[in-house]
């Protein structure tokens, strides 16, 4: 089956857990009608398509889990305003191509951001150094490259930093050594 549009009708609901089945299709946008989302689960699943940019007006949105799905195109940029997000695990959508969106630094409150195994490209935008909240980091196998920035010793609150198997070059900045939280 596919995630039916009419979700959008449903204002009160506060989880979505669709996760673990053979859901197909796209993520409608009128799920933005479900204004008290707080969580939204749909990994492991056979969705496609390109994420809906439209989540970004999602107000009380905290918790987007679709790894595992076969999403393709880029991370939407309107999502760099989503003030509450705390957790983004988007990992294995091996189509999901282009860079992490610079707007993204402007998600304060994040604290996990997985995009491992994605198609995801470019560098490291300086502005993750502007994630205070980031606790957990993981884009391992994806198309990352360049230098890691300096701004990364601004994230010391993060435990878990893991970029292997990615076209990064030159050396690990200095200011890694004020990551004091790294394991």
């Amino acid at each position: 089956g596919t995630l039916p549009t009419e979700f959008g009708t449903l204002t009160s609901v506060v989880t979505l857990e669709v996760d673990h089945n053979s859901l197909t299709g796209l993520v409608p946008s009128e799920m933005v009608g479900m204004r008290d989302l707080e969580a939204f689960f749909w990994y492991r699943n056979l969705i496609s398509g390109t994420l809906p940019s439209e989540f970004a007006l999602l107000d009380n949105i905290q918790t987007l889990v679709g790894a595992f799905n076969k999403h393709t195109g880029a991370l939407p940029t309107e999502w760099g305003s989503m003030s509450h997000l705390k957790e983004l695990d988007l990992g294995t959508n091996y189509d999901l191509h282009a860079a992490i969106p610079t707007e993204f630094g402007k998600l304060t409150e994040l604290q996990d951001l997985f995009l491992n195994h994605t198609g995801i490209c470019g560098e490291i935008p300086t502005e993750i150094g502007q994630m205070e909240e980031l606790v957990v980091f993981r884009a391992m196998n994806t198309g990352l490259n360049g230098t890691i920035p300096t701004t990364i010793g601004l994230l010391t609150s993060v435990v878990d930093f893991q970029v292997r198997l990615n076209k990064l070059t030159g050396t690990l900045p200095t200011e890694i050594g004020d990551m004091h939280n790294l394991m």
